[in-house]
């Protein structure tokens, strides 16, 4: 996709989906010690990081591809675990 296309579809939808998602975050009334308020802690910690897909055209939304290509290295660590080279 172009990065202009990208971006105009970032600024459509995603800003939109953030904007309820932040709004949600900070009207939630978790307990701070709860599982859930730690999560919302957490979110709102990470706000400006999650906030950068907007800025920057250079990131991806999901990290798939990444995941992907680790996955050889991975297989082959569990692949030759208990072999030995003489």
């Amino acid at each position: 996709m172009a990065p202009k296309a990208l971006r105009r579809l970032r600024h459509s939808k995603i800003k939109r989906l953030l904007k309820q998602f932040w709004r949600w975050c900070d009207t939630s009334d978790a307990l701070p010690k709860s599982s859930f308020g730690k999560t919302i802690k957490y979110a709102q910690d990470q706000r400006s990081y999650l906030n950068a897909i907007l800025q920057y055209d250079a990131i991806a939304w999901s990290n798939n591809a990444t995941e992907r290509n680790m996955k050889s290295y991975v297989m082959g660590r569990k692949n030759f675990l208990f072999s030995s080279v003489p």
